[in-house]
């Protein structure tokens, strides 16, 4: 962040009042979360004051050394000043619009329904130095505004940020903030299709991010299946399709999601004018991001995980399937495989597409883990799987960690957040594979 948040005039931009009187001291950061507060910084008491929110942390952002806060309600036992608004998370939206529009810093968004964090990490690293990034995969309503505060035009030339969404309305709100020149269009899916009427619908949400990109001559990069897209037809003077000009690159990893994140952000790159020599060196220095297609050995067992699971979507799932299959085809196989959520009313048929499109050999085994993986054992099952190689479980159990503890061969793991299937595993008893 660059000087003092207080020279844009919060009371202006937020509506709000403070109490019991403005900051003497400079605000020089910003956050929601009081444990991650420095000081100096301003607290964001998030949610309603009468509900379990940020504003019983207040009295803990204090005692961190908190130069304000804002909040819904103020709180007169604490010397803290509060800047009082009706709406803790737009005024934090609205905080960092104002200081997004200060900044000379060019951004890059990276939006779509999957790959997201890997293609900003990857981004990141060929742009090179005084490039910031998104930490994590803070792309929610929270995470994008505390990011764009966090760029410093005297430190960083160029910005990526991961933009998502959740429900209709929130890429507007997301566009606003980051104001990108350049996008990244990962893909779209039938993540978050419960919010939408049809997939055009969700499409056209997340293409909201393109808004300011005609206006700074900037670029619109996705793959050539979606460029062509009705939708995309007031952006085909700023659109890269994806090319076939990566092949004498070297990856880190046979990952086919990984060669489309790379080939996505080649394009953009050599149209910011990054040299093949440079992609390539850079390229030497990636390291997969912990639970994102991760290959580990055990240190005294016969045993190699494969594991994928921050999110699962049928897209990555599918490539990531295949790339475990082909790379460990002399081993014993085991997947383990968690439901994936946030499909909505297209959940059954998608699980059963998958179960149908998994590739597998008679000797392989499966763990399905959740209910709604039952399509994609019966899809598995009609196509030849025996019946002894399968099993599904509820939820996630000690049971399935022993079976995984005594396998000897290649384990799979992917599924949803919510299954957490990396707890199967010690990862201390773990080292990176090299294949």
């Amino acid at each position: 962040m660059d000087n003092d948040l207080r020279q844009l005039n919060l009371e202006e931009q937020t509506g709000g009042k403070w109490f019991p009187h403005p900051p003497q001291n400079p605000i020089v950061g910003i956050h929601f979360d009081s444990r991650e507060l420095s000081p100096g910084e301003m607290f964001i008491a998030i949610g309603d004051p009468k509900k379990n929110s940020g504003h019983k942390f207040l009295a803990h952002a204090q005692r961190r050394g908190a130069s304000a806060a804002i909040v819904m309600e103020f709180h007169e036992e604490l010397t803290l000043p509060q800047l009082l608004v009706q709406d803790s998370t737009a005024a934090f939206q609205s905080i960092a619009t104002a200081y997004r529009k200060t900044l000379p810093t060019e951004i890059i968004a990276v939006a779509g329904s999957y790959g997201k964090t890997t293609t900003k990490d990857l981004l990141t690293l060929l742009l090179g130095p005084r490039t910031y990034k998104t930490s994590e995969n803070q792309n929610s309503q929270l995470g994008t505004p505390l990011n764009v505060l966090k760029i410093s035009s005297k430190l960083h030339l160029r910005a990526v940020i991961e933009v998502g969404i959740e429900k209709p309305g929130d890429m507007q709100k997301q566009t606003e903030i980051v104001r990108a020149k350049h996008v990244i269009f990962t893909g779209i899916s039938h993540k978050h299709v419960e919010f939408f009427s049809t997939r055009e619908e969700l499409l056209l949400e997340k293409l909201h991010i393109a808004k300011y990109i005609a206006q700074q001559r900037g670029k619109f990069v996705a793959e050539k299946s979606l460029s062509q897209h009705y939708l995309l037809r007031n952006l085909r003077e700023c659109i890269i399709c994806t090319e076939d000009t990566i092949e004498d690159f070297r990856f880190p990893t046979p990952s086919s999601g990984f060669r489309k994140a790379f080939s996505l952000c080649h394009c953009l790159c050599k149209h910011l004018g990054i040299s093949h020599e440079d992609m390539r060196d850079r390229l030497r220095n990636w390291e997969a991001s912990r639970l994102r297609e991760q290959i580990l050995m055990h240190k005294t067992k016969e045993q190699i995980f494969y594991v994928d699971c921050y999110n699962s979507d049928i897209e990555p799932l599918l490539n990531s399937a295949k790339t475990f299959f082909n790379l460990f085809h002399l081993q014993k196989r085991l997947f383990v495989i968690g439901g994936m959520s946030g499909l909505g009313f297209a959940s059954k048929v998608l699980h059963e597409k998958a179960g149908k499109l998994i590739p597998f050999s008679a000797n392989d085994h499966f763990i399905f883990v959740g209910n709604e993986t039952a399509p994609m054992l019966v899809a598995l099952r009609g196509r030849g799987l025996p019946e002894g190689n399968a099993q599904i479980f509820p939820q996630k159990t000690e049971s399935i960690k022993e079976i995984i503890n005594n396998f000897r061969g290649a384990v799979y793991l992917k599924g949803s957040r919510c299954y957490a299937l990396e707890t199967l595993i010690d990862f201390d008893n773990c080292r990176p594979f090299v294949y």
